[in-house]
């Protein structure tokens, strides 16, 4: 995007400077004509360049965009003191922050450790078809510029801190849940209950999300854009981590603060912010007539996939993965136990995997525990020989103490090929490598280097790990379980944050990613290299399989279309791991299925015949599917419409569907309804149009509600819209090809 060129300081100090009286928020009240008129703005003032329109009208300002062709008109009142801004479409309000408090405003910043908040307009000006603002502030002394650029379906905010002579670490402002509806978007979440392990608020509103460490490189696939019922959506323009909260403790507010901003370009050279530099905030609100057009904004500036980087046969059936069953205590022996039983049950899938626990240390990148594993290309080989592909677990972090030392560290510290710490050397001695946060670390003296994808002789030398690995003994694929930059250590030569995500996204894109994807390091931008992305581990109950589903729901309708609910079952990590239900694996099994991607990790064999002919049927179900699957795929890389997504996407006057968890759309003509609960009935939300209800072979016609829908563990709810260009290929894969006719009853 082009620079946002903000107002000229002295256009903003036209106005005649108004008497502050008392401290804080006590202040002369101006209306918005005289904030008008002693800025040189008419009553109706329009530029040459821009159809919008800006009037005073009583204690507000208007900025008025026309409706146009594809978009629907808007209006943005700004609320002159206490300031505060309204977003409204067609006579509706559709998005509003909050007041003028230190802590509840529509622009607040925090600056030595104290929150500031800004009060009321003091000046106001209309030119180069934007508004630029000037507004007091709690903080003595301290001002901000604002700024509003309108465009067909959307504008433009730009706000500064000017005047604060010391650091300030964050910026940002909150908005009224309630004047939007419910909210959407971010991806993974934590929240005060549980999330993201067994807990994600589906819509988001309905949680309380309480996220601090919400970057481009933390641990969580997430991005910083939100969108609402009311069809407004929000994206803030950094690299910078985000602390968002949305409806803690009930307070009814959504708040989006930028930690430690300098700018939104990413010109910092790292390490913390120097005093007295200007703080900026950039984001942008779309205002749309729908949810999913809203979506479709943000995937124009983030982009659509380029590619799948899951290829098609991996699609079609699981990639199992051991994690679930045995964690660090794997052995050789254990896994190929693993494998062949699940060979030997007859469940399908493409590959098999080794996680963590095959190397001594963080990351050895080595078979280096010979009494664990004395042969590991036999090993290999022997899954070969079942038919399956081999996957392997590896990490870009290195343990520099504890029981995971990697062996590796001294020799990456001495060459430089860890990732080092701002300031002075850490207090290991010489040692410059920066102390990096991962799960993995231990305690904070063993917490791990990172090597530096940056320095091109690091990123060599780890190539040569990986590709060495992969020659000598036959691997097939990997999973990166890893970031690829911690923000908190130096940058090599100048690079940006920018061009550490472009770097590190490049280096994994060029391997075989076994159909999972890697969970780190999402952003606006990552939609393009077409990962296939999963949700974090889940605990093995309800909670978690809930909180998978809507994990994958809601990193679909970020732009990411090639998602999983993560390992079917969970993988809680705990030791020794808990198991989940056998009600709670099948159905785990039975939702992924209506994913683009499934996931094995519990082996179902521990469980009885029932379980494992199940869960085979569960497989089946996704690869009957898969025609139609791979049709989405096609479609998602062409457009970047997601292929799991919400009713509302395409019924957007559907209210209910707005509330609704525990059902998604696969593609548009599939409806899922899978159990996710312990529970022999549910309710089933069927919306506008006819559709075929498989289990019970009758027509449905929506909009309508299916109170007490009769379910037995082997029932899996799912409805075919009548009517499409796809209704045939799923009635043949899922009805025995008896097709629907006339005669067909109704439910």
């Amino acid at each position: 995007m082009r620079p946002h060129r903000s107002a000229n300081r002295s256009d903003l100090l036209r106005a005649a400077p108004l008497r502050v009286v008392g401290v804080g928020l006590a202040a002369l009240s101006m209306t918005s004509a005289a904030l008008a008129q002693a800025s040189g703005v008419p009553a109706h003032a329009q530029t040459s360049n821009s159809s919008a329109r800006f009037a005073a009208a009583h204690s507000s300002l208007v900025l008025t965009q026309p409706a146009s062709q594809g978009a629907p008109g808007y209006r943005v009142v700004v609320h002159t003191n206490p300031f505060q801004v309204t977003t409204v479409r067609s006579g509706h309000r559709v998005l509003a922050t909050t007041g003028a408090r230190a802590t509840d405003a529509a622009v607040r910043f925090v600056a030595g450790g104290k929150a500031y908040a800004a009060t009321h307009v003091t000046s106001a000006r209309w030119h180069d078809g934007q508004v630029s603002l000037r507004l007091a502030t709690t903080d003595p002394g301290a001002t901000v510029t604002y700024t509003i650029k309108p465009r067909a379906d959307r504008y433009r905010v730009h706000w500064q801190v000017n005047g604060e002579p010391r650091v300030v670490s964050s910026v940002g402002g909150e908005y009224a849940l309630a004047s939007a509806g419910a909210w959407y978007g971010e991806g993974i979440v934590e929240t005060d209950k549980g999330g993201p392990y067994e807990n994600q608020p589906w819509p988001l509103s309905s949680g309380d999300v309480n996220d601090n460490e919400v970057g481009p490189f933390s641990y969580f696939v997430h991005n910083p854009f939100w969108f609402t019922q009311s069809a407004a959506g929000i994206w803030v323009d950094t690299m910078k981590v985000m602390n968002v909260q949305i409806n803690v403790g009930g307070s009814g507010r959504a708040s989006l603060l930028v930690t430690n901003s300098t700018s939104s370009n990413d010109s910092d050279p790292g390490g913390p912010p120097a005093v007295g530099q200007s703080r900026r905030y950039d984001a942008t609100v779309f205002v749309e007539s729908t949810p999913r057009a809203v979506y479709e904004d943000y995937i124009g500036i983030a982009g659509k996939p380029q590619k799948s980087d899951t290829l098609p046969y991996q699609y079609r059936t699981p990639m199992w993965n051991d994690w679930g069953d045995l964690q660090l205590g794997v052995t050789q022996a254990s896994f190929l136990h693993y494998a062949k039983t699940l060979h030997d049950a007859h469940l399908p899938g493409h590959t098999v995997e080794l996680d963590d626990g095959w190397a001594a240390g963080y990351a050895d990148h080595a078979f280096n525990q010979p009494d664990k594993f004395p042969d590991p290309k036999a090993m290999i080989d022997k899954v070969h020989a079942m038919g399956y592909h081999f996957g392997l677990w590896d990490t870009f972090y290195d343990n520099r103490n504890g029981d995971r030392a990697s062996v590796l560290w001294p020799y990456l510290d001495k060459q430089g090929y860890l990732l080092k710490a701002v300031s002075n050397p850490i207090p290991f001695g010489t040692h410059t490598s920066c102390q990096t946060t991962w799960f993995g670390g231990g305690s904070p003296s063993d917490h791990p280097g990172l090597v530096d994808l940056g320095n091109p002789a690091a990123r060599a030398w780890l190539k040569k790990q990986i590709d060495t690995l992969a020659k000598r003994y036959g691997i097939d694929g990997w999973k990166f379980d890893t970031q690829i930059y911690d923000p908190k250590c130096q940058r090599y030569d100048g690079l940006s944050k920018r061009d550490y995500l472009r770097i590190g996204l490049n280096f994994i894109d060029q391997y075989n990613l076994t159909g999972q994807g890697m969970i780190t390091s999402a952003w606006t931008g990552t939609q393009r290299y077409g990962f296939a992305t999963d949700a974090i581990d889940k605990s093995t109950n309800w909670d978690g399989l809930r909180a998978a589903a809507h994990q994958a729901l809601s990193i679909s309708t970020i732009g990411y279309p090639f998602t999983e609910m993560d390992m079917i079952g969970g993988s809680d990590g705990s030791n020794p791991p808990k198991s989940p239900s056998k009600a709670v694996l099948v159905r785990w099994a039975q939702a992924e299925a209506l994913t683009p991607l499934m996931m094995g990790s519990v082996n179902p064999t521990r469980y009885d015949k029932q379980t494992v002919d199940l869960y085979r049927a569960a497989i089946h179900l996704h690869e009957r599917l898969w025609p139609y699957l791979m049709r989405q795929v096609d479609r998602a890389v062409a457009s970047g419409e997601p292929i799991m997504k919400p009713i509302f996407f395409d019924y957007p006057n559907d209210q209910r569907s707005y509330t609704i968890s525990d059902e998604w759309l696969f593609g548009d003509s599939l409806l899922a309804a899978p159990v996710l609960a312990n529970a022999t009935s549910r309710s089933v939300h069927v919306p506008a149009g006819r559709w075929y209800d498989v289990m019970n072979k009758c027509v449905v016609s929506g909009r309508t509600n299916l109170g007490h829908y009769p379910v037995s563990l082997a029932d899996v709810p799912m409805f075919v819209k009548l009517g499409t260009p796809e209704t045939g290929m799923l009635l043949k894969a899922l009805a025995n090809g008896t097709g629907v006719s006339n005669r067909t009853p109704q439910c």
